[in-house]
């Protein structure tokens, strides 16, 4: 996503891995719907869930994606970890994501080993929907700069 679409806290939730892919992929659903809709819009979805316009959808990897600019993306990952620093509460969070495949004449080879992901937030309490790009400004707001935008 651009910068414009950029938003406080680059993880919506943290999932039970136990949870089917058809869960996720409601869940995905609402918190994209919860984040960018309005009211009017998260009526009409709540009627009729084929009124939602970004259909999550699943790939190969079994990986959720939603939406678009901005995007809401979900998979399965290893070794999630967060630490908070002592006097500031702000948080990281680690962890490994999954290997990639592609398909190949027989059957799926990997195309990308799993890798180590991490996000420090710049905030403290619970994760914001709120954008870090000033529209009007055509910057990013007090406080927030370019890093993982």
């Amino acid at each position: 996503m651009g910068n414009s679409a950029a938003v406080v806290d680059k993880v919506a939730a943290i999932l039970s891995p136990r949870l089917s892919s058809e869960r996720v992929t409601g869940i995905v659903e609402l918190l994209y719907a919860q984040a960018t809709y309005t009211l009017d819009e998260l009526a009409a979805y709540a009627k009729r869930a084929t009124r939602h316009p970004y259909r999550a959808q699943r790939d190969l990897n079994g990986r959720i994606d939603c939406g678009h600019n901005p995007w809401m993306h979900a998979e399965h990952v290893d070794q999630l970890k967060i630490t908070r620093h002592p006097n500031t509460g702000i948080e990281t969070i680690t962890w490994t994501s999954q290997p990639l495949y592609k398909r190949g004449d027989d059957g799926p080879e990997l195309a990308r080993a799993g890798r180590v992901r991490t996000f420090t937030r710049f905030i403290t309490g619970p994760p914001s929907h709120d954008l870090r790009w000033d529209r009007e400004r055509g910057a990013f707001r007090r406080g927030f700069d370019d890093r993982d935008a």
